[in-house]
This record gives structure tokens, sequence and C-alpha cells, in this order.
């Protein structure tokens, strides 16, 4: 065979080593000719050698080649196979003709990276082992390129070359292989497709230590490890699509990639990291995990440095993503996340999202589940576009300094959230920093209920509708509430928007829409809403729909708190809840039927006002009302008047303040207004500002005037009563008569007082006797005007009025007992007068009557509290003041006034009393209410407290006369010195709760004679 020719510095290097095998190979070779290249000879290749096509070349251990020349290439090709099989002690090596360190030294310089050209396969194959290919990739060339193979390197060494270590198009194995000290990358060009035949291969001294994924579709089933990678890294410089494939990773696995991860069709993701041996997706150019991937020195990498993992829409597989780091994604070129799921059911467990440009996790057509992750530093928002039905599946995230907002967003792109569809739990664990967004919230279909844990907050850009037979159950607690409120409401939650600290308007969002029965809010706050309509509110039930809200907050509406839109009664239950600075009142479209269904609630900062605004007068069933279903306790209502219905009672309990917009009392039911001595009901203008303040928020610019409203008013058909009732401005109306207008002798008025009415104070064809403790003052026409009849009245007081103060100017027919007639009508001289027995209505100073002034206590102010000095003390009728025992105040009718043992009645409709008994709160079950007493009688002695029925009393000489009872009915509760503060428990026994009894104390001064007073009663329903 003939020598090729040698330049004449090799030739010459050649000669100065005589004896050493060495052979030059030829162009063409493989086993049947010139192979196979035998152990311990060095060949030398001055051109390119090829493996003759479809043929097989073999090397024995311990073979070297030299190649002379820098185009020097080796190649396999076109179905030639090369099978080069050394050992770990004896090497195959594959070198520069100048490396001397190995084979026959043929060297005239240091071997020099890209002293030759490469070692490439090209449509061919074998196995290599335990082969070394240094000094190679002239041009910056790789040192070996496997293209279309699939030849198995294994044990193999790469070494000192001039580019890229190796080049390993489709599909060769290479296994357990060292790339050292090469200026581009270790190996590159791969398939992603063919990384599970890349195993256990290392880099070292390389410019870019990383293995190079270049081609990314996946059309098979791929699973892949850090074993697959240099040093635990695998660079994807290509995007990586799974249409019909799987692609499974292993933990400990480091993706640095430039582009984007895909999933469609059913393709899917299965990332397998765990606790200990996380898998880590990130850019190249971060450098605190894997290898220095590009070459450049430390860096860190940047926000959007590659797109994401993008689930594509369409697409159906099912895919899990555990224990993984997703670094630097989310560049605006990409889906915008670091995380998409547009498509497919997908899980992602104990995972952080951090540094993304945009958002951390986008969603849309998905409902994925998402449990124990964080989303970090996005510069969008944490999450975007979850499902309302998917959160459930969301537990344990969290999130911090996103700067789109540090939250789990349902809306997608502003465009809306479906409508929840099936039922679903959603708590603070499901959200973000317990807290989620919402462009609304759409509850529909019978039987289908969002239940609200406690601690969630809410915030919203829209509102919440609940239809079709749907029901929201809010479980917020004291503690725990659930919030509603705005997207710029900082104060709660996170910085939603990411733009600093805000604190959100009334009206940043719409309301919550009731279509439906059923719903139950409990600890819920709704703050900020109110926007959307005329007439809005926070939250609105629409027409016919029962709901419930216990221990809520309406605060900071537009417009109003509760809208119960319509005013139909339906029964919505409002217990112990807050109405906080709305724009306007509290409750809009209440009726009368719906107040029994309020208690316990409060309210202040309201813009029009803290207090009961009802709507219309007409009532449609039984309806009882007391002061707990006021606001603030104040008893406050401003109304049109009340119209009861045929065949049901509508009932007014103590300290009840009703301001008139216009309107009556009456109608063809029954009304009963049941006020007490201590806490009377006040029945006055709407413009009166000393009742319940400033109500029309009109400040000084009105003033109430008599006939600012119609009358109590009871004809035949109606029937009820009227006990401790301050009516003040009536009077008016079309038909006005006056204030009290009765003809039924089935009512009983008593303890009445008309103030500035347009007509008669009174103005009665009939009514039950004993008609006791009338006062008309300062009314514009007659005061007590007696049209006929012969019911009695007795202890009435009528004085400054414009007219007769007691009257009758047909055929009344009764008798008018122990009452005070004084300073009325001034030119009438014969009504100025004092009553003191039988004696009929006629001015006459025959029969007892006395002309004096009664000394009343201030007159001009309106306080008819006779003095102690009055010549109307102790000279009432005492047979008559039997048949009523108690004054206009609730005190005893017959008292000991000068605690001298002698019990008496006074004249007109005040007594006066040595000692009265108070209470700081009504009974209710479970509570407790203190009673004091006080008054001008002397602190020493002893006090008993009673507790009776309330029904009948009995006269106890030298006292007066017990109201709650009977001795026989009554119960003596303590027997404490005088002034003793005593505490009343009241059981929490539901069977209590309307339960009627009186207490009423006695109280025996110390003296040689026995003496003392009876308080007052205090005639008190049992509440809840």
């Amino acid at each position: 065979m003939k020598l090729p020719t040698l330049d004449p510095l090799l030739a010459a290097a050649l000669l100065a080593f005589p004896g050493v095998a060495q052979v030059t190979l030829p162009t063409s070779i493989d086993d049947t000719s010139f192979g196979p290249l035998k152990t311990g000879v060095t060949y030398v290749a001055s051109a390119d050698v090829f493996v003759t096509a479809n043929q097989t070349l073999t090397i024995q251990p311990g073979v070297v080649i030299k190649f002379a020349s820098p185009q020097a290439e080796f190649f396999v090709r076109n179905g030639a196979t090369l099978n080069a099989i050394g050992t770990r002690t004896n090497p195959i090596v594959l070198t520069s003709i100048h490396d001397d360190s190995v084979g026959v030294k043929l060297g005239t310089r240091l071997p020099a990276a890209g002293d030759w050209d490469d070692l490439e396969f090209d449509n061919g194959g074998g196995v290599l082992q335990f082969v070394e290919v240094r000094y190679a990739g002239v041009g910056n060339d790789p040192s070996v390129v496997l293209n279309r193979t699939s030849v198995v390197f294994r044990d193999c060494v790469v070494r000192d070359g001039a580019g890229d270590g190796i080049h390993a198009f489709s599909g060769p194995t290479l296994e357990r292989c060292a790339i050292r000290d090469c200026p581009g990358d270790a190996i590159d060009r791969v398939d992603f497709a063919n990384l599970p035949n890349m195993r256990d291969n290392v880099a070292s001294g390389m410019g870019r230590h990383t293995l190079r994924v270049a081609s990314g579709s996946v059309l098979g089933d791929v699973s892949v490890g850090p074993e697959n990678g240099i040093n635990n890294e695998i660079y994807l410089a290509t995007q990586v699509q799974a249409s019909n494939a799987t692609i499974t990773v292993r933990g400990g696995l480091i993706f640095k990639t430039a582009s984007q991860i895909a999933i469609a069709g059913t393709g899917s993701l299965q990332v397998q990291g765990l606790a200990n041996r996380r898998v880590v997706f990130t850019s190249p150019a971060d450098d605190t995990v894997g290898n220095d991937t590009l070459g450049d020195g430390p860096t860190v990498g940047s926000p959007g440095d590659w797109p994401g993992v993008y689930f594509q829409l369409g697409a159906t597989g099912t895919s899990s993503v555990a224990n993984a780091d997703i670094r630097f994604a989310g560049s605006d070129g990409g889906q915008r996340a670091a995380v998409a799921a547009r498509g497919g059911t997908v899980s992602l467990l104990d995972c952080v999202i951090d540094s993304s440009k945009n958002d951390g996790l986008q969603l849309a057509n998905s409902q994925p589940t998402v449990q124990r992750c964080a989303i970090r530093n996005c510069g969008g928002r944490a999450i975007h576009g979850a499902a309302l039905a998917a959160l459930p599946r969301f537990r344990g995230n969290s999130a911090s300094g996103c700067g789109g907002g540090s939250t789990l967003y349902t809306l997608y792109f502003n465009t809306g959230t479906a409508p929840l569809l099936t039922s679903a739990r959603i708590g603070p664990d499901n959200g973000l920093n317990s807290e989620i967004v919402v462009t609304n919230i759409d509850v529909r279909g019978a039987d289908v209920v969002l239940t609200l844990d406690p601690g969630l907050v809410v915030k919203f850009v829209a509102g919440v509708s609940v239809s079709q037979g749907a029901r929201i159950e809010s479980r917020g607690t004291a503690t725990q509430p659930v919030v509603f409120t705005s997207l710029n409401d900082d104060s709660v939650g996170t910085d939603s928007r990411g733009d600093g600290p805000t604190t959100g308007s009334p009206g940043d969002w719409s309301f919550v829409n009731l279509f439906t029965s059923g719903n139950e809010f409990t600890g819920t706050v709704f703050r900020f809403g109110g926007a959307g309509f005329s007439n809005g509110a926070v939250v609105v039930v629409q027409g016919g729909q029962v709901a419930t809200f216990r221990g809520c907050v309406f605060e900071k509406s537009s417009q109003y708190g509760l809208n119960l839109l319509d005013g139909t009664a339906r029964g919505v239950v409002v217990e112990d809840c807050q109405f906080l600075g709305n724009a306007m009142r509290p409750f809009l479209n209440l009726n009368w039927d719906e107040l029994p269904f309020l208690l316990d609630n409060r309210a202040s900062g309201n813009g029009t006002g803290d207090h009961l605004q009802v709507q219309g007068q007409a009532t449609s069933r039984s309806t009882s009302i007391t002061m707990a279903n006021t606001l603030n306790g104040n008893g406050i209502i401003v109304c049109n008047g009340v119209s009861t219905s045929t065949g049901n009672a509508f009932q007014v309990g103590p300290g009840i303040k009703l301001k008139m917009l216009g309107g009556s009392l009456s109608g063809g039911g029954r009304l009963v207004l049941d006020g007490r001595g201590d806490k009377p009901i006040v029945i006055t203008s709407s413009r009166d500002d000393t009742v319940g303040g400033d109500t029309n928020l009109d400040g000084n610019a009105t003033v109430p005037v008599p006939g600012d409203w119609g009358a109590v008013q009871f004809g035949p058909s109606s029937s009820g009563s009227v006990a401790h009732v301050h009516a003040r401005y009536g009077g008016g109306g079309f038909s006005g008569v006056g204030t009290f207008v009765c003809n039924n002798g089935q009512v009983r008025i008593t303890s009445a007082r008309a103030d500035f009415s347009l007509r008669s104070g009174f103005y009665i064809d009939d009514v039950m006797s004993p008609a006791a403790n009338w006062i008309a003052y300062k009314c514009e026409s007659v005061g007590i005007n007696l049209r006929g009849n012969l019911f009695t009245v007795q202890h009435a007081t009528a004085t400054e009025n414009k007219g007769i103060g007691i009257f009758s100017p047909g055929p009344y027919g009764g008798v008018v007992y122990s009452s005070i007639s004084w300073n009325n009508a001034r030119r009438v001289t014969q009504d100025n007068f004092v009553n003191v027995r039988h004696t009929k209505c006629n001015g006459s100073l025959e029969k007892g009557n006395i002309h004096a002034d009664p000394m009343f206590a201030d007159v001009a102010g309106g306080d008819l509290h006779i003095s102690p000095f009055s010549l109307c003390v102790g000279r009432g009728d005492l047979p008559q003041a039997t048949l009523w025992g108690v004054d206009y105040e609730g005190n005893s009718r017959i008292l000991d006034h000068a605690l001298n043992g002698l019990a008496l009645p006074d004249i007109g409709a005040y007594e006066v009393y040595q000692y009265r008994m108070g209470i700081d709160s009504e009974l209710r079950i479970g509570r407790t209410t203190n009673l004091t007493i006080f008054g001008p009688g002397p602190k020493q002695g002893s006090q008993v407290l009673v507790v009776g029925p309330a029904i009948g009393g009995e006269f106890l000489p030298p006292f007066g006369v017990l109201i709650t009872g009977t001795l026989a009915t009554t119960l003596i509760m303590s027997i404490d010195p005088t002034g003793t503060p005593y505490p009343l428990a009241v059981p929490d026994d539901k069977n209590l709760i309307g339960v009627r009894l009186g207490l009423q104390t006695l109280v025996i001064t110390d003296g040689s004679i026995p003496a003392g007073g009876l308080t007052n009663a205090l005639l008190a329903t049992i509440g809840r």
C-alpha cells in the first residue's frame, strides 16, 4: 500500500522515532479492507477517512488515531457501522498529530483545539465505548457530530475541542460520557424526544456546561430526569410541544429554557419532583442552579427570559406538576404568564412560580388543582382567570410581591366569570392571602349552593347574582368575617392591584342581587358597593324572596345598605347587623311586616339617617314591633302611617318613636299601641327634631306644625288599645277632627297624650271605660272632645288648648272624674276648673269643683306634673281610682305622697311619687336586666321586689296599689336595702318569648309608723 505524501516537518518527525508502530489510514476503510484497526498501533490520517458505506469497521482497545490535517474528518455514513470498544485502562483515542501523550510521538508543537475537524456519523451506526476524542473542531466546529444515527456512545470522553463537544441529532445514545474543556456547549442539537438516550453524562471546563435541546417536537411518550442532562441540567433552546404524547419529568432535573413548553391535544406533562429533589424550569441566564448555561459568567436571570409552560386551548390531556420551581418566565411574546392553563386537566402541587414578567398562573377554559403553591415577585397577577367552580381545588397557596396583585383573580382579561352551576365551598385557604378577586359571582340552578367559609375576602369588579333556585351560605364569624369589598380595598386581604395602599370608595362595585330564597349570611361584611341602578344598595333582596343576615356589616355603600326590593312581606331576617357610613339610609323599601324580623341592629354615620323608614302604610299579617326591632334600639321609625288589615293585629311596644310623614294609624284590623310609663310610645311629625333627632336632615329649615299627620283612629270595625302614647302635631288629613279619634266601645285608650293637634286632642264618640290619664296640651281646638255615649273619663289633664279643655257638645252622658282643665280658651271662664268628684263636664263650680291653679311643674315646657303642694294632691276620687291603678307614667294611682301612712289618689294624669324604678334594658331571653330605685324619697329603708303576671291589681294600704297582680299571684324576688341595684337574669329559654310579666318594688321607710311607697310598675313582654 502506498502511503500518502506527508509534509516535510511531519516526515522528519516520523523518522525521528524508528521502530514505533504507526500506520497511515487510507481514505476508505472497513473490516474487509484495511481493518480492523489493531491494538497498539498508532494510525495517522492526513485527510478525511470514511468507513465504507454499508460496511463495518472495528477498532480494538488501545488504538490511537492521529489526524494530521485541520480539515481531516472521520466519517461514518451511508449505512456504515463503527464499533470502537476500548477499555477503561486501554481506551481508543482520536486526537491531534501533535498529541504526544498517546501513541507514536509525531508532534512538532503542543496540540491545540481545532487541530482536526470531527468524528461524524450521518446515517451510520455502531457502538463506541471508552473512546476519547481530543483537539478537534476546526473552525469552532463540534468535535463529534451524530446525525441521523442510533450510534451508542458509552464511557467516552470528548475534550479540548474548538467548539461544541457533541452535536447529537436524531437518536444517538450517550451514556456516562465526559465532555471537557470545549468553549461551546457540551452536547448540542439534541432532539427532546431522544433525551432518554442521554444518560449520566458530565461536563467540565466548558464555555457552556450544558446539554442543549434544539428540536422540541414530541410525538411519543418521553420520560426524563436529571441523569438525562449535563450536571442535572437540560437547556431547551426551542419550543417543546407534546401534542398527543406524555412528557414525564423526574425529580432533580433542571430545565434552562429560552422558549415555551407547550402541551396540546391529548398530550400531558407529568412533573414528578420531590420535596428534596425538585424540578426547576428557569432562564438560561439563571446560574443560581445548574450550570453557567450561557458561559457568560455568573448571572441570575430576568423576568420574561422565556415564555413559560403552556397548556394550550383545546388540550384534553391530564397533567400534573409537583414540587417544581418555575422562574423568570412570562415574556410578552408568550402567553404572558409563567404557567398558562387554557385547556386540559392540570394539577400544580407544591410548586413555586417566581419572577414572572407578567402573571404567575393564568387560567381559562381550565379547572386545575393548585395546592400548596407559592407565587412570588410576578410583574402581573399571581393567579388570573380561575373558574369559581375550580376554587375548592385551590388550597394552601400563597403569593407575595406581585406587581398586578398577590391575589387570585377569577376574572379573565376582564371578560367576567363563568356562572357557577354546581355546588362549591370556598374559604380563605382556597384563595391567596385569604382573598379572591372576581368580576362577578353568578350562582345559578336548583339546589346549587355556594358556601363561603370564615375569613374569606372576596373583592369585586361587578357583583353577585343568585338565581334559578341557587343560594349562598356565607359563614363568617365575628373574628373571621367573610368580606365582600372593592378591588381597591387594601385594608383586608392584599394589595390586590399591586398599586400601593388604596382604601376603596363607595360604589366601586355593584351589589349582591338575590333572586332566590334561602340565602344565609352570617358574619359577612358588605363594603364599598351600591353602584348599578337608582335607589340601589350594597345588597338587594328581590321581591318575594327570603334571606337571613346575622352579624353582618353593611358599610360605605354609594346608596343604601340593604334594599328589600318592592317591599312585599316575606320575612327577611336581619339580626345583630351594623350599617355604617352608607351614603343613604341603612334600609330601603321596608314595610311594616318586615320590621319584626329585624333585631338588635346598629347604625352610624349613614348619610340620610341612622333610623328605619317604612314605605307605605298597609300591613298584611299580624305584626309586633319593639325597640329591639329598630336601629341602635332607639325606637325611631319614620313612616307614612299604618293601615291594619282585617283579621290581623299591629302592635307597637314601649319606647317606639313614630315620626310621621303624613298618614294615620287606622284600618280594619287590631291596633295595639302598648307603651309603658317609663317608655311611652311617641308619635310625632317627621320634622320634630326634639324626638329622635333631625331625621329629615334639614337642620332648622323646617319645623313641625299642627296637622303634619292624621290621627290614631279606631272605627266601629276596628279594635285595639292605646296605653302610654304621646302624640304630637297630629290632627291633620282631609277629614281630620283630632289626634286620638275613637268610635268603638271595645277599644281602651289610657295614658294617652295629644300635643299640638290641629283639631281636638281627643275626638271620642265611644270608648271603653274607664278612659284614664288623657292629656291634651296646646291643641288648636278643644282639648278633649267627648261626643257621646256613657263612658267614664278619669284623671285627665287639659291645658293651654285654644278651645275648651274638656268639652261635650252633645249627647255625652258619661262622667269625668278627678281631672284638670285649666287655662284653656282663655275667654271661656267656665272651662278653668279642677274637677274633684262626680261632676259632668260643664265647667260648674258645683259638686266639688275647685277653681285653683294646679301648679304644673313647667307648663311652658310641657311638664304637667303637679307640685307636691298643689291642691290636686290626695284629692282624687278614691273609689274611682281603684278601677284603674296606674297614672300616665305607670306609677300606682294611689300613693302615700307625704310618707305619713296615708295613701290617696291625686287629681290629673300624673301622680306625685316618692320612688320610681328604672331598667337599663328590656327583658330578653339569655340576658340580664339591671333594676334600680330612684326618686325624692328617703333612702333609709328596705325595698321589696315583686314579680307578677301583670294582670289585675290590689290596694295595699298604706302604700298604694300593687299593679303587677294580687298578693296571691305575685312572687317576692328579693328584699334589699333601699337603692340596691338588682340584676334580673332571664333564662335562655325560647319558651319564655312572649311571656308578659310585671315588676314593681315596694319601698318601706324606717320610721315609727308603717310608711313608704310603691314604685311604678314595669309591665314587660320577654323578647328574643
